[in-house]
């Protein structure tokens, strides 16, 4: 949600790129007694919008610097706050235009043999 970030550092060019794009973190990872976490590698990712829309992915290698930069904050983000599984998670970006975490709309993202749904707008949400 781009609301998340305001007065972070960046946070004009991170709401920027988290109000034209969906941007998911992912991670599946196990821990046993005494071992690291070890961590499932996430192939693909596919996620629809309120309509069954398939969201489209961003192609690494077209991926705008802006994004890139993003993406290294939220990664940076992640490790700092979730510590291994921060460190463990694949970013997946989507093209955004068909949903906004302020309107009305859901996301489902299936994975695992399960679908995670997520309705907006999210609550405390700044409307646009």
């Amino acid at each position: 949600m781009p609301e998340t970030f305001i007065g972070a550092p960046n946070a004009q060019s991170i709401q920027d790129v988290l109000s034209r794009y969906v941007v998911i973190g992912i991670a599946e990872g196990r821990a046993g007694p005494g071992a690291p976490m070890s961590f499932s590698q996430i192939q693909d990712l596919k996620i629809s919008d309120s309509s069954a829309r398939q969201l489209s992915p961003l192609a690494a290698n077209a991926t705008p610097a802006e994004v890139a930069q993003t993406i290294t904050t939220l990664q940076g983000l992640a490790r700092q706050n979730l510590g291994p599984i921060g460190q463990g998670m694949r970013w997946f970006v989507y093209d955004g235009s068909t949903i906004h975490s302020c309107q009305p709309g859901k996301l489902s993202v299936p994975y695992g043999g399960e679908t995670y749904t997520f309705d907006t707008p999210i609550p405390g949400c700044a409307k646009p």
